[in-house]
């Protein structure tokens, strides 16, 4: 079944600087920068993160700086503290040293080195202005690498780790696009199960909810909300809505997931139906217990990936401005593990699971109207590796940032450093294929990766707080250099496809919660207007 839309194209084309970067001046050593070199100087603070084949085509059904004195009051507090919400105290802003654990003294010789740095590089830019743009691209990705590069080094010094994990959930910020989300994936390697699940704390006591299973022998099912996924929040404690419950029992080593309620036996569905279906009565509880360390984007993902998708960029003051607050607020930390436990299924025998997968904690600040679309690629390999990567458009800073990582067999972690993975050729006009392919190095080592997408379980959920945006959250088997077998998913996100009218989103009896509408006007709003612009 192939249906075709018009898209926009993702623009990953190179960007021109227009303006000369150093000019004469007369204090100091005779330079002055120009605002687009203040601008670059920003990526030493602003560049350790920005946040994330062929084959018969269908339509798928489916760092901060070196560190200074601390300062009263951060305006934009991140790290987890009891005190917030509710106190009046100031919450230090990310990885900030306080009184009880300073960071190691390095002197100012790297502060002074990193500015020394800048300024040749920038000076070099500047020096080759009248070169055209196709040659100013590679030398300002070169700049950013070399900067990026010093600077990671001294961060991971003075930074001891980067940003804490919250223990608890809690959106740490004020903010309405304020969220606190863990994701849990799973799979059995032996058959065709799997368990997907995700919930995400909003303001106003909602919540963002993914839930979808398929054992083998017995069928598919989800949550009966879907594509819907905006539930009711049911703890403030722990993360619970729908009737899914997600908790902390080691943070960084154990967690347990279970439900306990009504689902929708599949197939899965494509849009929204009044029809409820068959819903059955289900089960399952699963302990998560990790096997690799975490993965933390905010000093662990490789430099020249960002240095890459910055050079594409048009090198503004502004532009430093956003890509440093994106950093400043929002976290991710990945980890490894294996599920274990038990499902009930009505008018079925109980069934012991052991899955193995990731489980995501992502916090802070995520507007995803500033998200245009993007590819996420999750794969754990029979020989132990496992890789995450993503292909992310986000026009306010980067048109085609790739970011990720590889866990190794013996336990070791690497960012990647490159890959060919590119928007406009994943899917960029809305025809999600059955097959893709993707290389890209860690480590110092070259990864080849094909996925066969699985045409019977391609979920799809609305993004019901933008009132557009559609997941398909594809399974699929892949391979690693031909010759590996793995498991996972390929998920795809598109900010303007339209999803499909849900009445009054309403959270529904099956899931035990109020009205949405009736609390959050601006909810129904969004829908009202989009159905009267026809696109539904």
């Amino acid at each position: 079944m192939n249906t075709h839309r018009s898209r926009k194209p993702s623009e990953t084309g190179p960007k021109t600087l227009n303006q000369p970067l150093i000019s004469r001046g007369t204090s100091g050593n005779g330079l002055n920068l120009h605002p687009q070199s203040r601008a670059a100087q920003s990526a030493l603070s602003a560049g350790s993160e920005a946040g994330f084949g062929g084959g018969r085509s269908r339509r798928c059904p489916c760092g901060r700086g070196p560190a200074a004195a601390p300062s009263p009051a951060p305006s934009t507090p991140g790290r987890l503290q009891d005190l917030y919400p509710g106190s009046e105290a100031p919450i230090p802003a990310p990885g900030l040293p306080g009184p009880a654990r300073d960071p190691p003294q390095a002197g100012p010789a790297m502060p002074v080195l990193l500015a020394l740095l800048a300024a040749a590089l920038l000076a070099l830019l500047g020096a080759l202005r009248a070169a055209g743009p196709g040659a100013r691209v590679p030398l300002k990705r070169w700049a950013l690498a070399g900067l990026l590069l010093f600077h990671g080094a001294w961060r991971h010094r003075v930074v001891a780790g980067g940003t804490e994990e919250p223990r608890r959930p809690r959106l740490i910020w004020p903010d309405p696009h304020a969220f606190d989300s863990v994701y849990f994936t799973g799979f059995v390697e032996t058959n065709k199960t799997f368990v997907i699940a995700r919930l995400a704390k909003r303001p106003h006591g909602i919540c963002e909810m993914w839930l979808f299973l398929r054992v083998d022998g017995i069928g598919e099912f989800e949550h009966p909300q879907h594509p819907n996924m905006m539930v009711s929040d049911e703890s403030e404690e722990i993360w619970s809505g729908g009737g899914l419950t997600i908790e902390y029992l080691e943070l960084q080593a154990r967690w347990k997931i279970s439900f306990d309620g009504l689902l929708r036996k599949g197939p899965f569905r494509q849009q929204w139906s009044e029809e409820e279906g068959e819903l059955v009565p289900v089960k399952f509880s699963l302990h998560w217990e990790n096997f690799t360390e975490v993965f933390n984007f905010s000093v662990d993902s490789h430099p020249s990936t960002f240095a890459r998708a910055f050079a594409q960029e048009p090198w503004t003051i502004e532009f430093f401005q956003r890509v440093k607050k994106q950093r400043e607020q929002h976290f991710r930390h990945e980890q490894w593990g294996q599920s274990v436990g038990e499902i009930e299924i009505e008018n079925h025998e109980k069934t012991e699971l052991s899955l193995k997968g990731i489980r995501s904690h992502s916090y802070g600040v995520r507007n995803w109207s500033e998200i245009y679309r993007y590819v996420m690629i999750l794969a754990r390999f029979e020989d132990g590796t496992a890789a995450h990567l993503t292909v992310i458009n986000m026009p306010a800073t980067t048109t085609n940032l790739t970011v990720g990582y590889v866990f190794f067999p013996d336990g070791k972690k690497a960012g990647i450093e490159w890959s060919n993975a590119s928007l406009a050729e994943m899917a960029d006009d809305g025809i999600i294929r059955d097959e893709y392919g993707v290389s890209f190095t860690a480590g110092g080592k070259y990864f080849d990766v094909s996925a066969r997408l699985d045409k019977q379980a391609c979920p799809v959920v609305y993004n019901g707080l933008t009132g557009s945006g559609v997941f398909h959250e594809c399974i699929a088997d892949f391979q690693l250099n031909g010759l590996t077998q793995g498991w996972g998913l390929a998920e795809f996100y598109y900010r303007d496809e339209a999803a499909q009218l849900v009445p009054n989103l309403q959270l529904g009896s099956k899931a035990n919660g109020p009205n949405l509408s009736s609390q959050h006007p601006w909810l129904l709003t969004v829908v009202v207007w989009r159905q009267f612009r026809g696109n539904f």
